[in-house]
């Protein structure tokens, strides 16, 4: 999960994603690549790669449920 906070992004901690269900990890990667996406259109592109980061230690943490 991630969230602004004066235009800094910060992610959520690892054990708080390992503790995540499956459901929760499905909508945690849905809502940050809207996130990702609309930093891309509006060409934060420094923004988009870390939300993209976020969404691949989402999928590895999916993998693992």
């Amino acid at each position: 999960t991630a969230y602004e906070v004066a235009h800094e992004t910060y992610f959520a901690a690892d054990p708080i994603i390992e503790r995540m269900t499956r459901q929760q990890l499905e909508k945690s990667i849905a809502n940050t690549t809207k996130l990702m996406k609309e930093a891309a259109k509006n060409l934060d592109f420094i923004q988009a790669a870390q939300y993209r980061d976020e969404i691949i230690k989402l999928q590895k943490q999916l993998e693992l449920k």
